[in-house]
């Protein structure tokens, strides 16, 4: 675990606004959840901004938050949005004409575009299997 003196959200601000002066391209990803719903569309409007003059915002993935794993199981009754609001938030989001791609990714364990990748003790698992190296 890494330990900074600044919050994640200002961290990832920061690293931003590095990559965004050096005209780097950027892919960002939200996890949609019950404690950024109400902030979600606040953000678009800052990512449309970000995205200026340079365009280097090539897209923004719009998660939906999935009750598994270490935090996701133990906190989903503080997490989960209610029924339906991930839906609609990813609507008004994409009515926004923001001048990126948004994607609605539902279920980031069975993408058929997007891997995701992590270690389990000593596994490496993709999605919800195993790699298998051979």
């Amino acid at each position: 675990m890494r330990f900074y003196n600044k919050t994640h959200h200002a961290i990832i601000l920061d690293r931003l606004e590095t990559l965004k002066k050096a005209r780097r391209s950027v892919t960002l990803s939200t996890v949609i959840t019950q404690t950024n719903i109400g902030d979600l569309e606040n953000l678009a409007l800052y990512l449309k901004t970000y995205n200026q003059p340079y365009h280097t915002l090539h897209a923004w993935h719009l998660y939906q938050f999935i009750p598994l794993g270490k935090g996701g199981l133990p906190n989903a009754h503080f997490l989960k949005p209610p029924v339906g609001d991930y839906e609609r938030v990813c609507r008004k989001i994409k009515k926004m004409d923001l001048g990126f791609a948004v994607y609605k990714r539902q279920d980031m364990y069975h993408s058929k575009t997007v891997d995701f990748f992590w270690h389990e003790g000593e596994r490496l698992v993709r999605g919800h299997q195993e790699v298998d190296w051979n």
